[in-house]
């Protein structure tokens, strides 16, 4: 198996009477997809784990880290919270893209993206804040403070105190509908497609 996660060997510190375990900083791998150092402490008692992660690789399906270490915050009290205060550089498909204050809450229902900081190259800024609905396989997008810019000339295309994008997703098919834009945009496996029901949107805000 391709992405079995293996540890190296380490020794465990376990208080028996507190049913409390300590893991020292220890290398893992996961497949050709990941590896890293882990290190923190479980609470088997109460269910409690805080780990630290520090990433070292990371590339799958076109998401690639572009950095040589990458600091993740790992909680889980009832459901598992990730954090990561420091700035993540990564490539979708050969795109750069640039991510800080990152935190996201997965649920047994629904994934909560709480808060993030988005750069596209240098085209795109914005905050972004989602929830992710495993059953319905829909998401619902907050762009807050969205800039669009053309970096050859420092000139503003578009800016938009709040955006709300709508995600259907379906086998193959993704479909994003924006109310603001007058638009959506669906990919599938020959790429995305950009419809428009108007330009008035985007020229006011230009």
């Amino acid at each position: 198996n391709n992405n079995l996660v293996t540890l190296d060997k380490a020794v465990l510190p376990f208080n028996l009477e507190k049913l409390h375990l300590s893991v020292p900083t220890t290398y893992f791998s996961a497949g050709k997809i990941a590896n890293g150092y882990i290190t923190g402490t479980a609470d088997i008692k109460n269910g409690i784990s805080k780990l630290n992660i520090d990433l070292l690789k990371f590339a799958f399906q076109g998401i690639k880290l572009s950095q040589s270490n990458t600091e993740l915050n790992l909680v889980y009290d009832k459901y598992l919270s990730i954090k990561s205060l420091t700035d993540i550089f990564f490539t979708v498909n050969g795109s750069k893209y640039k991510v800080k204050k990152f935190e996201v809450d997965v649920k047994k229902d629904k994934i909560y993206l709480k808060h993030m900081s988005l750069n596209i190259g240098k085209f795109i800024s914005t905050k972004v804040y989602a929830n992710y609905n495993y059953k319905e396989k829909k998401a619902h997008i907050n762009l807050n403070d969205f800039l669009l810019i053309n970096p050859k000339i420092n000139k503003i295309l578009y800016k938009k105190n709040k955006i709300i994008l709508s995600v259907f997703m379906n086998k193959d098919v993704i479909k994003i509908d924006s109310k603001e834009l007058n638009a959506n945009f669906i990919s599938n496996n020959y790429g995305w497609v950009l419809n428009f029901d108007s330009i008035d949107a985007i020229a006011k805000n230009s």
